[in-house]
């Protein structure tokens, strides 16, 4: 069995910045010709009250014509614990109202999915540590699922890592909260669960914690080199993850592809915050449009644009 992973998409129809990448990946993917392709979250562009963007993304993965399982990351539902949420206040935490939302456009934010004698169980990483009530319901899904004696072969798919750091070390809004990670690898000890994978960091990064192996996927979107981003480790790299599976485990590897052009958002990093979230409230050049097959950019967008409200430069 041949499953894909892709992750850190951030499409949009109204800002494709990345929509050249995507349709690459697209491409890359009917040439590998998985039996399943798992999507780790960040679907949408910049934040989840642009529920356009969620539902651009959900169409493009539906383009591909194969089995996808999604899962939400911050991007798309908001940050989960209190202490993720950044102190400049552009991000915004995670609600029932926008989990219903990705439910409604995307599919199950969390799920159990059984292919080729495996078991896949999916989690929303940014339940942990609200409070909400889809919180309480997913652990239960979670306890039930890797309480059962008689699983198949369990590998578990998350947006966030259960480490940011190797032995343990888990920075807010880098991994799924602590005390949270320290209960899921208690219950996949004892359930026997050999792999994780994950998203979110934007490298690719495999090490081995307590017998389990933890594979970070690549974002097919951008990297940042920005030091506040450099010390998590891995490969700044774009690309996807192949993992081929068989009674005998995993095999991974990296796939890249020539086509893919690597962008470096470093200088979004700025003192007072993300430079993204001014991008996506200001007029843009250029927009996504069906064009029957898939997305092209509409050359006509200029002409349409306004850009009165534009200043030349920003103070940094």
């Amino acid at each position: 069995m041949r499953v894909v992973q892709i992750s850190d998409l951030h499409l949009s129809r109204e800002y494709p910045l990345f929509l050249h990448n995507w349709q690459t990946v697209a491409r890359l993917i009917d040439e590998l010709a998985p039996d399943l392709v798992l999507a780790t979250g960040d679907l949408a562009l910049a934040e989840p009250d642009r529920a356009d963007d969620l539902a651009f993304a959900a169409r493009s993965l539906a383009m591909l014509d194969r089995p996808v399982l999604s899962l939400p990351g911050n991007h798309d539902i908001g940050e989960g614990a209190p202490g993720d949420l950044a102190p400049t206040g552009e991000q915004k935490p995670v609600t029932s109202e926008r989990v219903g939302r990705f439910r409604k456009l995307v599919g199950p934010d969390y799920w159990s999915h059984h292919a080729g004698g495996w078991r896949f169980v999916g989690i929303n990483s940014q339940l942990f540590g609200t409070g909400l009530p889809e919180e309480e319901a997913q652990n239960a899904f979670i306890a039930n699922e890797l309480g059962r004696a008689d699983a198949p072969p369990t590998i578990l798919v998350t947006h966030k890592p259960l480490f940011s750091e190797p032995q343990g070390c888990a920075r807010p809004g880098r991994a799924i909260p602590q005390a949270h990670s320290a209960w899921l690898r208690r219950l996949l000890t004892r359930a026997g669960v050999g792999h994780v994978l994950s998203g979110h960091m934007h490298r690719y990064k495999a090490y081995v914690d307590a017998g389990i192996t933890h594979v970070w996927a690549p974002s097919t979107a951008f990297i940042s080199t920005h030091a506040s981003h450099a010390d998590r480790g891995g490969e700044a790299v774009l690309g996807l993850l192949c993992h081929d599976i068989d009674a005998h485990g995993v095999t991974t590897r990296f796939v890249d592809d020539c086509r893919l052009i690597t962008s470096d958002i470093r200088n979004w990093a700025l003192p007072r915050g993300n430079a993204l979230w001014t991008i996506v409230t200001e007029p843009s050049p250029i927009t996504a449009v069906d064009s029957g097959g898939g997305f092209d950019v509409d050359p006509d967008r200029d002409a349409r644009a306004d850009y009165s409200g534009l200043r030349p430069g920003r103070e940094r």
